[in-house]
């Protein structure tokens, strides 16, 4: 009786240690994953930070402020330099 109390406690024990190696193993994924998508998380914030530095925001800005002030004066010449356009007029008028 004896020896069959400590078959029963030795399986026991082996059981829970096997789970116990199946957590390890588990924790070991989820830690390597983790810092998988934590290393992904630092280089997106360093690449937004690096788009959006004041720096670059600035330059952008005078880049559009540029390019919509050509925009306008173009327009605003090529309005002043056309010829008028004849309306059509009626014939039945």
């Amino acid at each position: 009786m004896t020896l069959v109390a400590m078959l029963a406690i030795a399986a026991g024990l082996l059981r829970l240690r096997h789970e116990r190696l199946v957590v390890k193993h588990q924790m070991a994924e989820l830690h390597k994953d983790l810092q998988s998508k934590q290393a992904k998380l630092w280089r997106q914030q360093i690449d937004i930070a690096t788009y959006a530095s004041p720096q670059v925001v600035e330059q952008l800005a005078r880049e559009q402020r540029q390019s919509l002030q050509a925009s306008v004066t173009n327009d605003l010449t090529n309005d002043l330099t056309a010829e008028p356009t004849p309306t059509p007029t009626d014939p039945d008028r």
